[in-house]
């Protein structure tokens, strides 16, 4: 490959990238907050579920909650209490809980605290939140 061939396959890659950046994103968030997720004293509850098992259903509830909290109020870093809270109002047993969410470390969630401290603190991942936002959307196409 010559210099000119290089330089037209790179004009046509960055031809290609200009027009992916302008092609506008599906946006399935912004209206299904309010329907999803529900705010009460600075806390956020995810309203609607999925998953089979209570075991999926409490990674669900956590990975919606994380995302919940980020985009609705903007915090990042999660007390479990908080996560807990949310999993206990479906009615879900919490004895298994630091088990389940554990499966979601480190891929889809960072884990900040030590064990066994009541402020054990988490925050989603770059792939976890690509994960709650599959998940939001599948919640909300099933509705």
């Amino acid at each position: 490959m010559n210099e000119k061939d290089f330089i037209a396959r790179f004009e046509a890659i960055e031809k290609r990238l200009d027009s992916l950046e302008k092609t506008p994103k599906e946006d399935f968030t912004s209206g299904t907050n309010s329907e999803i997720f529900e705010e009460q004293d600075g806390k956020i509850f995810v309203t609607q579920i999925t998953g089979e098992s209570p075991k999926e259903k409490t990674k669900n509830i956590v990975l919606l909650s994380l995302l919940g909290y980020k985009q609705k109020i903007n915090e990042l870093d999660i007390l479990s209490s908080k996560l807990r809270e949310n999993v206990a109002m479906h009615e879900i047993p919490l004895e298994n809980f630091g088990t389940w969410v554990k499966e979601l470390i480190p891929q889809s969630i960072f884990k900040k605290g030590k064990k066994g401290s009541t402020k054990i603190t988490y925050r989603l991942t770059t792939f976890g939140e690509a994960k709650a936002k599959r998940l939001l959307k599948g919640v909300v196409k099933n509705e």
